[in-house]
């Protein structure tokens, strides 16, 4: 049930949907120019003693091919990636240090939507009413930046150690399990991607609906959290794999448009199953849209 409503929420939210894809859009596109200009000249530098578009070219065809028995294909993809990180250690770590700065501000420009969109959800939630995107977002600039700064610093090391740990797990199993090994590894991704989101689920209900600080709903989060665990956790779980299958199969194909399309989707639903969660928890009616109330409790 928590997923069926958070969903009903979403339907019902086009126009908050529409704002917030506007503002990543901006950001995306504004990201793309800083990353494309800040590792041009590492690029370059890379050329010279490492041809990308060959390596690139070459890895595809080989992981193209591992539908052998032996996947010699995907091993090979393995054993030159592993070549080229040695063999480029300084242009490497120029770039993962680049990329880490990028991929933090690009966050915390992300997670300043979401106390405004959080705080729409639960006007709309508590009593129907939609407040205006843009009041909202001024409103709570300053609790939102706080957020989205606490957000970023423990976001962006977890997801780079989840990503390390699946790309691990791949390297370590596939010489036994061959293209399984990257399946198990999926699984990982997704599923610790699932609970670092669960973990922190209940931050912002407590930051919106109870009205405390950004620090001490952090420090509450967590006893919240554990009173919903285990009932958020397949929805989470559900969003996370859909997220990864439509950005694994449309990335490329569709130049990273799909993805930019639905990611501000996810973002709200993911908003959605924490207030649902909360108002489920706490026995708390809520409105669905202005016709539909919900006063049902306690269901999985």
């Amino acid at each position: 049930m928590i997923f069926k409503n958070a969903g009903a929420l979403l339907l019902g939210s086009v126009n908050l949907l529409y704002k917030v894809l506007i503002y990543a859009v901006i950001l995306s596109l504004l990201f793309a120019g800083l990353f494309s200009a800040i590792l041009q000249t590492v690029a370059e530098a890379a050329e010279k003693d490492f041809n990308l578009v060959a390596a690139w070219n070459t890895a595809v065809d080989t992981l193209l091919k591992a539908g052998t028995e032996t996947g010699d294909g995907v091993y090979g993809l393995f054993d030159r990636l592993t070549l080229f990180i040695q063999e480029n250690s300084t242009l490497i770590w120029q770039a993962v240090g680049f990329s880490a700065l990028l991929l933090f501000l690009f966050t915390f420009g992300y997670s300043l939507l979401t106390i405004p969109a959080a705080s729409i959800v639960y006007s709309k939630m508590g009593s129907g009413y939609n407040p205006k995107f843009g009041n909202a977002f001024v409103a709570n600039l300053g609790k939102s930046a706080l957020y989205a700064l606490i957000f970023s610093l423990i976001t962006v090391p977890c997801n780079v150690a989840i990503g390390l740990a699946a790309f691990f797990v791949a390297q370590w199993l596939f010489p036994s399990l061959g293209v399984i090994a990257l399946t198990i590894a999926a699984f990982v991704l997704i599923l610790l991607g699932a609970l670092r989101i669960v973990a922190f689920s209940q931050w912002v209900p407590l930051i919106v609906i109870e009205k405390i600080s950004v620090a001490k709903a952090f420090c509450r989060s967590f006893a919240a959290t554990r009173k919903v665990f285990f009932r958020i956790l397949p929805s989470l779980f559900t969003l996370s794999a859909a997220m990864f299958a439509l950005f694994t199969t449309t990335m490329i194909t569709t130049f990273g448009v799909v993805p930019l399309l639905i990611f501000p989707a996810c973002l709200l639903l993911t908003i959605n199953i924490g207030f649902v969660a909360y108002f489920e928890n706490h026995q708390m009616k809520f409105y669905l849209d202005e016709n539909n109330i919900v006063t049902h409790t306690l269901q999985e």
